[in-house]
């Protein structure tokens, strides 16, 4: 079996080495190192051609510059390994990654092989450190591609290229290539790929160290290209979807995936400063949803996380304004009877017990304020829990605790954080606090936080 690593390079002199030592210091050799040039106009490409002079399994390839995905696409045109896997030129692997991946790949014939990822943090970063690692129950499992998604998604499924091997016929076979010339382009690259691989597994290890930097793509603020790409993305996903019989047959997961594209869109368009221009990308946007989408969003049964998406659009329209204004408040008034009722479940109302919120960031001022203005005022005595011993004395005037030396005679433990409740759960199992007292603000299905929801409820220009 071969193994073939595609590594695209632009403009990354001070990482390079690192990178491509970490590919060729191997417990076990990768069969093909295809370095991909793009075009850099600092020292990468000299520094490229000095390994591939020293080393027969490096093939360095040159090019214009033509972007990210037109460099991945070049390596994949000429890998001829049977599994191809992607390092960004910024980032480098285990060096037992090779050995521990073609093992696996030798045990089991499959199309996809997803490993973890860890994190080096070179910046500040409020990412988390497991944000792209997958759920364990695919570590020795063999999964078709959307039964993966549909228990995976949103929080454990990640859409970066560099989390697996990939067969490469099978990518070959389904013509799955990367969208070229725009960002997000592994949005889509994931997205044909879990729509038609019948067999994905995965393995614990974690052999790709993730680099946390300045100026990398994924770091640098929300250009006016980044904020087009973002809906040319949606575009691209959304034509591959609305004829395809596969998502089309599973109509509740498609609902929820297209309102994760709403909320997340809106979201990411708003953190850009031209104004006007964000405008105009956003009723491209919700023309465009309402050309493909608004009938999912008209049945049944629909969750208030879908109905959220759907009355952001519905403000966004032009057409129909009236319609749609009245359309919305009804929806808006479901909404907020849907939430009102999960708050009321909270054990807030009890006198004489002790409820911890686990998080003082801006998930629970929400919890709190609205909690107050729309139920009343909290009954039972409360403290905070964080995970650093930094953090601030008091919030809400209570008592803030580290997790690790909260009070002993507690009831309950809320989660309330939406990004962390995983780390935090974890961390409360460890301090011996039994699952039977710990509850959550969000579920591991929940696509949008409740802050977000009452930006949109409350006519908040941008969520």
């Amino acid at each position: 079996m071969k193994l073939s690593v595609i590594v695209p390079v632009y403009n990354v002199e001070d990482y390079l080495d690192t990178c491509i030592t970490s590919l060729i210091t191997q417990t076990e050799a990768f069969d093909e190192i295809l370095l991909i040039n793009d075009g850099s106009t600092d020292g990468s490409q000299e520094i490229c051609k000095a390994y591939a002079d020293q080393y027969p399994n490096i093939i360095l390839i040159s090019q214009s510059n033509c972007g990210l995905a037109a460099a991945r696409n070049a390596g994949l045109k000429r890998a001829s390994g049977d599994y191809v896997l992607f390092v960004d030129s910024d980032d480098y692997i285990r060096k037992e990654a090779c050995e521990v991946i073609k093992k696996a790949l030798h045990a089991r014939k499959i199309q996809v092989l997803y490993y973890n990822v860890e994190i080096q943090y070179d910046i500040p970063s409020s990412e988390r450190a497991d944000a792209f690692c997958h759920m364990d129950e695919l570590n020795g499992a063999c999964m078709q591609g959307m039964k993966y998604f549909e228990c995976a998604f949103p929080g454990q499924f990640t859409v970066c290229a560099w989390v697996a091997a990939y067969h490469r016929k099978f990518l070959e076979e389904f013509r799955i290539a990367f969208p070229e010339g725009i960002y997000f382009e592994d949005n889509f690259f994931s997205l044909q790929v879990i729509s038609n691989a019948d067999r994905i597994s995965g393995i614990p290890d974690s052999l790709y160290i993730r680099r946390c930097r300045e100026n990398s793509i994924m770091t640098s603020s929300m250009s006016e290209k980044k904020c087009r790409d973002l809906i040319t993305n949606q575009e691209l996903m959304w034509q591959y979807l609305v004829n395809n019989p596969v998502w089309l047959a599973q109509k509740e997961l498609l609902r929820r995936f297209i309102a994760f594209g709403v909320l997340h869109t809106f979201y990411d368009l708003s953190k850009c400063t031209q104004k006007k221009l964000i405008t105009s990308f956003r009723h491209r946007f919700t023309e465009l949803f309402f050309k493909n989408w608004a009938f999912l969003f008209l049945e049944e049964h629909r969750d208030y996380e879908a109905d959220l998406a759907y009355a952001l659009m519905l403000k966004e329209r032009l057409e129909k304004k009236e319609e749609c204004k009245r359309e919305r408040k009804q929806i808006q008034e479901q909404i907020w009877n849907q939430i009102l009722k999960k708050l009321s479940g909270l054990p807030f109302q009890e006198e004489n017990i002790n409820v911890g919120i686990y998080g003082i960031g801006m998930h629970t001022e929400t919890l709190l304020r609205l909690y107050e203005e729309k139920i009343g005022r909290i009954q039972a005595n409360l403290f905070f829990l964080v995970s650093s011993e930094d953090e601030r004395k008091e919030f809400w005037n209570r008592r803030v605790f580290c997790y690790k030396k909260m009070p002993k005679d507690v009831n309950c433990i809320l989660i309330s954080s939406f990004v962390y409740q995983k780390e935090m759960y974890r961390n409360l199992l460890e301090q011996g606090v039994g699952a039977d007292r710990i509850c959550f603000l969000y579920t591991e299905k929940s696509i949008c936080d409740l802050t977000m929801a009452v930006r949109i409820l409350n006519d908040e220009s941008d969520i």
